[in-house]
């Protein structure tokens, strides 16, 4: 596993690659193009999670950066899906789910899944994000009261969910959040 050092310097390369991508390519987006939009602001969306997730990691908040963690991966494989398909009719479909207002509906293993096999990873690939996904969840809900007075008073803590795990997940998931850019707009958004 890399280092909690590695891993927010990789984080560091994506976040500069959408940034400079999106000034690179600037000039020639259009406000009718509902996918580019989309994409603009799921990426500056994976942006504003990674430094709330580097910071709370810093912090040893690394249960607490697990559900902005799951968000990355999500918007990564919806970015995937939606840069890789057939245009406005993934948007529409992703928008519609955000109305909903369903975090279950948003965050859903079975949709994780199908949208990174969708926009062309292998299944195994899939199931592996999947799993590492629900490994957060796990990590989060055994977060919890160690940092409080009396917590021993309560038997052993469970094992906390390590800061560089959040950490290396959320770089591999921007590292895919970039790829997906990159195939809307190859060549602009490289590390």
């Amino acid at each position: 596993m890399p280092t909690t050092e590695e891993s927010t310097r990789s984080i560091g390369s994506s976040k500069a690659a959408i940034d400079n991508g999106f000034s690179r390519i600037g000039r020639t987006l259009s406000g009718d193009d509902r996918v580019a939009g989309w994409l603009h602001a799921a990426g500056g969306r994976g942006v504003a999670l990674c430094d709330a997730i580097i910071l709370l990691c810093r912090e040893h908040h690394a249960a607490e950066a697990a559900p902005l963690a799951r968000a990355v991966i999500q918007l990564a494989a919806d970015m995937r899906w939606a840069a890789g398909g057939s245009g406005p009719e993934r948007v529409a479909e992703l928008e519609g789910e955000a109305r909903e207002r369903d975090w279950g509906r948003l965050w859903s293993a079975e949709k994780l899944r199908a949208r990174f096999t969708a926009s062309g990873m292998p299944e195994a690939d899939a199931g592996r994000w999947s799993e590492e996904a629900a490994r957060l969840c796990a990590g989060h809900l055994a977060g919890g009261s160690s940092g409080l007075p009396w917590a021993h008073a309560f038997g052993e803590a469970p094992a906390r969910l390590p800061a560089e795990a959040v950490l290396a997940m959320t770089a591999r998931a921007m590292e895919e959040a970039v790829r997906a850019l990159d195939s809307r707009w190859p060549g602009y958004f490289t590390p």
